[in-house]
């Protein structure tokens, strides 16, 4: 990228209509729409999600984020006092050791909290604060588990920008069909409308499908803050990539086979990973790749993700892997004919 102005974060800036945003999951899983954008034959179809299994062939290597979200919202009270507070748990200190009493929290309506104060959850549970990280974010010692904790009393945490308080079908439908990993504050959204049948679908057709995890944290929806996109600050995440998987992606790359990443989050394990030791080895540890327009993929060549909202690090990415100008066509396509946005919306299947 040589110009400043390609850098700059207006250039993924777009007007996104209120009512395109997805309030709520479609009726059935795999029904949601799917614009299907094939670069090298410079063509645009519109499918159903349920369509991607036509799209693929046999020797493709399907990679998954199996990770499941967690009630991660606590309502509670602050001890001897009569105020509410809202904790969203965000990240075990040290980071990845999901088993420790010790998490970076957010809170809301935190502005007379302070350190040593005691947050009662309900049934015996609390948290006391031991230290202050910025102005909502806070260090928290729990008396039990704060997974347990989350799993009695918890919500799942939809995202803001969805408007409205979780009801029991986010419980089923913010999840995948194939989570195992508890410990995300956010979903794999590209590949909630996957479903069991389609996955056995893939397996007939020679399909293989590997599995990594990436804790999806609150960084996910964070707006780029700075004007030169190549300033901005990623945020960090805990990523684990098993042997077996480095072994099916690994010979997958070797034979020259495609890649399919279900989501951003499986690209930016895949290609922080690989880009940290040159290739895709095991890892347990955190990762905090970048990618934007101009970054060479290692390892995914053809990406199923959501339609992202403006000026979001995952919309930058997408146009690392799309190209700049397309992605701007797409995503007026998209507007256009009423696709559904972010998290609960619709999926584009990118074939490269």
């Amino acid at each position: 990228m040589a110009s400043n102005e390609v850098m700059s974060i207006d250039v993924f800036d777009y007007d996104l209509p209120k009512d395109l945003i997805a309030k709520y999951p479609p009726k059935k899983r795999g029904f949601s729409r799917l614009m299907v954008v094939d670069l090298k034959r410079n063509l645009i179809e519109h499918k159903r999600y349920l369509n991607i299994v036509d799209y693929l062939t046999k020797g493709d290597v399907v990679v998954l984020n199996n990770t499941r979200v967690i009630k991660a919202r606590l309502l509670a009270t602050v001890a001897n006092s009569t105020k509410s507070v809202e904790v969203l748990l965000l990240n075990p200190i040290p980071e990845g050791k999901y088993d420790s009493l010790t998490w970076e929290v957010m809170i809301g309506n935190a502005r007379y909290l302070k350190h040593a104060n005691i947050i009662n959850f309900g049934k015996g549970y609390k948290a006391t604060i031991t230290n202050k990280l910025s102005f909502k974010t806070f260090m928290a010692q729990f008396n039990a588990s704060p997974l347990e904790i989350a799993k009695h009393l918890g919500k799942i945490p939809i995202p803001k920008y969805i408007k409205r308080e979780d009801e029991p079908i986010d419980y089923v439908r913010y999840q995948t069909v194939f989570n195992k990993v508890p410990g995300s504050v956010a979903a794999p959204t590209a590949s909630l409308n996957l479903t069991t049948a389609m996955l056995e679908e893939f397996a007939k057709k020679g399909v293989r499908v590997a599995y990594v995890t990436l804790y999806v944290g609150w960084g996910t929806f964070a707006t780029i803050n700075t004007k030169d996109i190549t300033r901005f600050k990623i945020h960090s995440e805990y990523v684990i990539v098993p042997q077996e998987t480095v072994n099916i992606v690994n010979k997958a790359v070797d034979k020259g086979q495609r890649v399919v990443a279900f989501g951003t989050t499986v690209v930016r394990t895949l290609e922080g990973v690989a880009t940290k030791f040159g290739k895709l080895k095991p890892y347990k540890g955190l990762i905090g790749i970048y990618i934007y327009p101009g970054y060479k993929f290692k390892i995914v060549n053809t990406m199923v993700t959501n339609f992202h909202p403006p000026k979001s690090s995952t919309l930058v990415l997408t146009s690392a892997f799309v190209g700049i100008e397309k992605t701007r066509q797409v995503y007026k396509i998209a507007v256009a004919k009423k696709y559904k946005f972010l998290s609960y919306g619709d999926s584009m299947l990118i074939l490269r």
